[in-house]
């Protein structure tokens, strides 16, 4: 009984490591389109941080992975509802999402890697692999985990 525990404490401890991240952002109320208000604007602070610290279960445990978020421009365009006091965020083929950050990756201290990164998916409205369809920035998250795939996790 003794050993079955210490096996089961083992393999949580080695499946919860993960490396860091470490999300900063450029002041969000001078981005292209990162929502309306600061309510909206700190929610999908939030919201794409929490993504984004997600990568560090992908990347090795004594990484750390820096990014600084510099603009966003969420896909779609908010636009007036006729009649309503409200606006709808409508999706057209010109209103792309885009995404500019710089990256580091560093491990024990030594910088591994650094880029500054523009990020545009022309075809978003095509995609049919939103694996967070109904979430908020879902097609953001899709555009950076199909970047953070081929950068990071290759064959």
């Amino acid at each position: 009984m003794r050993a079955v525990a210490m096996a089961v404490a083992l393999w949580a401890a080695a499946g919860a490591q993960a490396g860091t991240v470490q999300v900063q952002y450029a002041d969000t109320s001078k981005f292209a389109d990162f929502g309306e208000t600061n309510w909206d604007r700190e929610r999908h602070q939030k919201e794409l941080t929490q993504f984004l610290q997600s990568w560090g279960k992908r990347i090795g445990p004594n990484q750390e992975l820096l990014i600084e978020v510099r603009d966003v421009n969420l896909a779609g365009e908010l636009e007036w509802l006729r009649g309503y006091a409200q606006r709808l965020r409508v999706m057209r083929s010109v209103t792309l999402p885009y995404i500019d950050f710089s990256v580091e990756l560093k491990e024990g201290g030594q910088l591994l890697r650094k880029e500054h990164v523009e990020l545009r998916d022309f075809s978003y409205l095509n995609g049919s692999e939103l694996r967070w369809r109904g979430e908020a920035l879902a097609h953001e998250k899709t555009m950076l985990d199909r970047w953070f795939t081929r950068q990071f996790l290759k064959p």
